[in-house]
């Protein structure tokens, strides 16, 4: 049995890039690593596998490609326990491979390089994030993803931004990623403001750009609703930064957890750091 731990990645904005080839795929943008992600236990599976999220039996497609993609010859129970909800832009399915790869990796005698390829196209062909393992290897607190992919072929920065604690809230149900990803119409609105958005960062590094381009992508690209457009406004007034998580009914602030209790009134919130803390393995047993 190995247990294992990556960091969530917040998605600001990114710009979707395609491509034949898995490892150069995926997408520009800028994210900030979490301290709060997924903790993964993996161990071989006596009889029908079985994959568990925070207790509850689930079928766990993008873990279950991570494991098939490194050791197709062993089937595995994995139990999951996040931090944070999935499906809010918080990068859990991306934590959930990473943490599952390293297990896997372990158990097998695998270089982790080859887990975050794993993690990666897992995330990639069954409609996770896309770009949310990138931003997890690079172990920058404030990553930007200037080229699509993982190394040899992507590429990320860091940008040296420096995001103090932040609040993380949700205003709304979780959206399923891969409904938003698997449309055309959407994905090319938000190619084209992902593509302005990164540019812009590129030459205008800060936390006060940040939060700025990432509002403007989110209007956009047409993935803002009302109620994070409503969030961002009463916070803004107050003097607070925020911007919506890609993709989720949620958004990330400046404002403690308290004072955004206070303004927007009884939602689930959570305080956390950008953190340089890598993936790793706890526990061996």
């Amino acid at each position: 049995m190995t247990t294992a731990f990556s960091p969530g990645h917040i998605t600001c904005f990114f710009q979707p890039v395609s491509s034949y080839n898995p490892l150069s795929a995926g997408s520009r943008g800028a994210g900030i690593r979490i301290n709060l992600g997924s903790t993964v236990m993996v161990k071989p599976a006596s009889g029908k596998p079985i994959t568990k999220i925070n207790g509850n039996i689930v079928e766990g497609e993008i873990v279950r490609h991570v494991a098939r993609l490194l050791d197709p010859d062993q089937e595995y129970d994995i139990n999951i326990k996040h931090d944070l909800p999935v499906g809010q832009g918080f990068g859990m399915s991306a934590a959930d491979a990473v943490a599952t790869s390293l297990c896997v990796c372990r158990l097998t005698g695998k270089d982790m390089a080859e887990g975050y390829r794993a993690a990666h196209m897992a995330e990639l062909s069954e409609g996770g994030g896309r770009g949310d393992v990138a931003g997890i290897m690079s172990r920058c607190p404030q990553p930007l993803r200037t080229v699509a992919g993982l190394p040899p072929f992507g590429k990320v920065e860091d940008t040296f931004v420096s995001v103090d604690k932040l609040t993380l809230f949700t205003v709304g149900p979780q959206i399923e990623t891969k409904s938003i990803l698997s449309d055309r119409k959407i994905m090319a609105k938000i190619r084209e403001a992902g593509a302005v958005a990164t540019d812009e960062y590129l030459n205008n590094l800060s936390l006060k750009s940040l939060f700025e381009i990432s509002n403007r992508f989110s209007e956009d690209s047409g993935l803002r609703t009302s109620e994070i457009n409503n969030a961002i406004h009463v916070l803004e007034e107050a003097g607070h930064r925020a911007a919506m998580c890609m993709l989720g009914n949620s958004l990330f602030t400046t404002a403690p957890k308290d004072a955004v209790k206070e303004i927007i009134g009884d939602v689930w919130a959570v305080s956390c750091s950008a953190t340089v803390e890598e993936a790793r393995v706890t526990r061996i047993k």
